[in-house]
């Protein structure tokens, strides 16, 4: 389960958070100048994805069950920060009627966070030591 929330989180960076007027925005796009949360994402789901490798391999790593589970809820509070100010924007584009549609990004990123997260649980809960 780590292992496949890592690929999420890394596959929701590269996919399109949100559009307006028909331009497309992912993680890595640069619109307003803003922060760009996408390598964010991207790290951490590499970071997961290393975690769930070395648990599949070393299959008796505490610690590393302790530490995905921080740094997928740190990715779902981030995911989830993220979701409210897309919905925000896409929502005063609606208001002053310009086109604007969320995308399926964050909400991969999300699920991804959360898929990991319950695999940091289930590695933590078997006790492995």
């Amino acid at each position: 389960m780590l292992v496949l929330g890592g690929v999420l989180l890394i596959a929701g960076s590269f996919l399109t958070w949100f559009s307006i007027l028909g331009e497309k925005y992912t993680g890595f796009s640069s619109g307003d100048g803003g922060t760009k949360d996408g390598p964010v994402f991207a790290f951490f789901g590499v970071v997961v994805l290393a975690f769930g490798v070395v648990q599949l391999m070393a299959r008796k790593v505490l610690a590393i069950g302790i530490l995905a589970i921080v740094v997928s809820a740190i990715a779902l509070l981030a995911a989830l920060a993220d979701l409210g100010d897309v919905s925000d924007a896409v929502d005063l584009a609606d208001n002053l009627g310009i086109d604007g549609a969320s995308g399926p990004g964050l909400w991969v990123i999300l699920i991804g966070s959360l898929i990991a997260m319950a695999g940091a649980i289930a590695t933590v809960a078997k006790r492995r030591v």
